[in-house]
C-alpha cells in the first residue's frame, strides 16, 4: 500500500508526467516498506543543465586499448610461473641436502643461509610487479581521461511521506540548492529534465537503528524497458 500511494502521488507531479515508465521502474525496484517507521522521502534533482563537455580525448581510446593489449602480451611472455617453479626446484635441491645434515656447525649454517637467499627470485618478481603496476596505470587512464568537471546537481523538490504512504510535506526549492552529499535515510533521488540515455538514481535505506546503506544506480533503456545497468555503494552506517 505504501508503495502504491507514493507512486500514485508521483504520477501527478508535472516534472514526472512524461517519465512515469522510468519512475515506476525505479520505485518498483525500491523496497520502500523496509523499516519505514520514519517514513520515506522522494527528492527530485536536476543534473547540471550544461551537462555536455566536448570529449576530444575519445579519439585516442583505440590507441589506449592497443597499448593495454601489447602490455598484456608482455605480462603473458614473462613466464611468471616458470620463474616460481625454477625457484622451488632449486630450493628443493638445497633443502634435500640440508635435511641430511644431522648437526650444523657455524660455517655450514652460514653457508645454507647464504644459499637460500641466493635462490630468491625477488628481482625477477619485482620486474613482474612493475609490469602489473604499469598495467594498472594504463587501465586507469581510461577512466581518468573521461571529463568530470560538471557542476553539482541541483535539488528542486523534497516530498516527504509518512510511514503509511500518506503525504507529509511537498516543498519546491525556490533558490538553487546544490547537492553536496546525497543524504542518508529512507529516500530516493530521482533525476528530472535530463535527456541523457543514462540516468543516475540515488537510494538510501535503513534496515534497523543505525543500520543502513546508500547506493548509486545507473539506469538505461534496454529492450524498450528501463533497467538498472550498474550499482555502487555510496554510504554505510
Amino acid at each position: 500500500m505504501t508503495q502504491n500511494k507514493i507512486l500514485q502521488y508521483c504520477s501527478g507531479l508535472s516534472e514526472l508526467t512524461d517519465h512515469m515508465d522510468f519512475v515506476e521502474a525505479i520505485l518498483n525496484k525500491t523496497n520502500i516498506a523496509q523499516n519505514n517507521s520514519q517514513g520515506f522521502t522522494v527528492y527530485l534533482y536536476q543534473p547540471d543543465p550544461n551537462n555536455t563537455i566536448a570529449f576530444k580525448e575519445k579519439e585516442y581510446y583505440p590507441l589506449k586499448l592497443s597499448k593495454i593489449k601489447k602490455h598484456i602480451d608482455k605480462i603473458e611472455d614473462f613466464q611468471f610461473l616458470d620463474i616460481l617453479r625454477q625457484e622451488l626446484e632449486e630450493m628443493t635441491t638445497l633443502t634435500n641436502e640440508l635435511v641430511k645434515t644431522n648437526n650444523l656447525d657455524w660455517s655450514s649454517s652460514l653457508f645454507y643461509k647464504k644459499e637460500y637467499k641466493k635462490l630468491s627470485k625477488l628481482h625477477e618478481l619485482k620486474e613482474f610487479q612493475k609490469l602489473l603496476e604499469k598495467h594498472e596505470l594504463l587501465r586507469d587512464d581510461l577512466s581518468r581521461a573521461i571529463p568530470d568537471s560538471f557542476n553539482k546537481p541541483q535539488l528542486t523538490r523534497t516530498i516527504k511521506f509518512k510511514s503509511d504512504g500518506e503525504l507529509e510535506s511537498d516543498q519546491e526549492e525556490i533558490e538553487i540548492k546544490e547537492i553536496i552529499r546525497f543524504k542518508s535515510g529512507n529516500n530516493i533521488f530521482i533525476p528530472i529534465g535530463n535527456a541523457s540515455p543514462i540516468q543516475v538514481v540515488y537510494k538510501g535505506f535503513f534496515i534497523g537503528p543505525r543500520m543502513g546503506h546508500g547506493v548509486q544506480e545507473f539506469w538505461k533503456v534496454k529492450a524498450k524497458k528501463w533497467k538498472c545497468i550498474a550499482r555502487y555503494q555510496t554510504w554505510i552506517s
